[in-house]
């Protein structure tokens, strides 16, 4: 499943071997791809879902091994070197080894949730802010 709605962006944590391993993909409406080190820059994602493909998160989660199952679907990703404070709310996680779906800490399934905004903080990502927290930050497209 490597298209991308028209009109979105895809976003996902890179597991794959090579020189992209551990950062952040970011495929664009148009299908261009870019890699975003978690340890420089915040991805800041709008009016974002997401999406889990459950059959493969469960064959994960009973040991078999990893494939691209789950991503983040959003209008517009931006890309900012601002260092702020980590941010400990409404932390959204996902694990298909440990559960097959989105979850956030009380375990609660978010699968195909979308929210107005999803910031990440190195590999983690957190949906307790507003666009506004960043009118003094330079934000550009990510792709």
């Amino acid at each position: 499943m490597n298209y991308v709605r028209e009109g979105k962006y895809r976003v996902r944590f890179h597991l794959g071997r090579g020189s992209n391993y551990l950062k952040w993909q970011v495929k664009n409406p148009s299908g261009m791809v870019s890699y975003h080190d978690p340890s420089s820059v915040r991805l800041v994602m709008l009016n974002a879902r997401l999406h889990n493909r459950p059959k493969v998160a469960k064959h994960i989660c009973q040991g078999a091994n990893k494939t691209v199952c789950a991503w983040i679907e959003c209008d517009w990703v931006g890309v900012t070197t601002a260092k702020m404070p980590p941010y400990g709310k409404n932390a959204l996680m996902y694990n298909p080894r440990k559960l097959p779906h989105w979850t956030d800490k009380e375990g609660k399934n978010l699968d195909n949730h979308t929210f107005e905004l999803i910031v990440s903080n190195q590999k983690f990502l957190y949906s307790n802010l507003k666009l506004s927290d960043f009118d003094n930050t330079h934000l550009e497209d990510a792709a």
